[in-house]
């Protein structure tokens, strides 16, 4: 065998393993993606059930006793005047409530949070916004709390909740009942 021969056989080897090499690294890149993906998903799944777990038992909290259970369904369910500290109660906790509501939305713009938990806390959010008491606060509290784009996705519901708000106050004054009420008896013949 001569030198020339050996020198090629030298470098075939060498180009063989250079791409062995190449192989072995890219399998290594894929797998090193894989498990950074899993971990990203990892990540997402459980800071998506934290800030939504959070959410809802701050909610719970609100029921813990009577006295607060009772303050929350005055402040949502009724309009019955409420002292100036059930007022400041009642404030707090909907900023806190919207802030941990904004905390998904920004997690989810971020990549950070799953679609089903951002889809659940708007929900949530739309069913607030529906309650007059809640709208009241928004334009006098809320909105100058708040920032965009969270502050125009809230206003769009407080706006969405109004408006179902001003067609049932409507539907209840054309209702048949009051109409019965209002019109003279038949007359008989």
């Amino acid at each position: 065998m001569t030198l020339e021969a050996i020198y090629y056989i030298g470098q075939t080897i060498s180009v063989i393993a250079i791409l062995a090499s190449l192989v072995f690294v890219g399998i290594q890149v894929r797998h090193g993606r894989q498990q950074a993906e899993n971990a990203n998903t990892l990540a997402r799944a459980e800071m998506s059930q934290s800030a939504g777990l959070k959410v809802l038992e701050f909610q719970d909290s609100w029921y813990a006793t009577s006295e607060s259970a009772d303050l929350m369904s005055r402040a949502l369910e009724t309009d019955l005047p409420l002292s100036q500290a059930e007022k400041q109660r009642f404030g707090v906790r909907m900023v806190t409530l919207f802030t941990g509501i904004e905390i998904v939305a920004m997690l989810y713009r971020e990549g950070l949070c799953d679609q089903i938990m951002y889809d659940r806390m708007l929900i949530t959010a739309r069913a607030y916004c529906s309650k007059p008491r809640v709208q009241k606060w928004w334009h006098h509290v809320g909105r100058s709390y708040f920032v965009m784009p969270f502050r125009g996705t809230v206003d769009e519901m407080i706006y969405s909740g109004e408006a179902a708000t001003d067609a049932a106050t409507e539907m209840d004054a054309n209702s048949p009942e009051q109409d019965a009420e209002t019109s003279p008896p038949p007359v008989s013949s």
